[in-house]
């Protein structure tokens, strides 16, 4: 099964592609994470007003996946050239 995969052209075009873009836009990650980071405050602060649980649930998966986004951004920025 994981030989198919492995030899998959459209897989391989995919992460060619996105490697391809990300070596252009190496800091885009980064910065959708702040922008995550902040969406998050602003569900926290909304929460915090509103007293609705949801708004804990938003605030917390917007705030997890900016640090891990922005997180791998900068692992990314050394492989993919300068």
């Amino acid at each position: 099964m994981f030989k198919r995969i492995d030899q998959s052209n459209a897989l391989t075009r995919l992460i060619r592609g996105l490697s391809t873009w990300l070596a252009r836009n190496r800091g885009l990650p980064i910065l959708a994470g702040i922008v995550l980071i902040v969406l998050a405050t602003l569900a926290r602060l909304t929460g915090l007003a509103t007293e609705e649980p949801i708004w804990e649930v938003v605030h917390i998966l917007l705030q997890n996946g900016g640090i891990l986004l922005a997180l791998v951004g900068i692992l990314l920025l050394e492989p993919l050239g300068k």
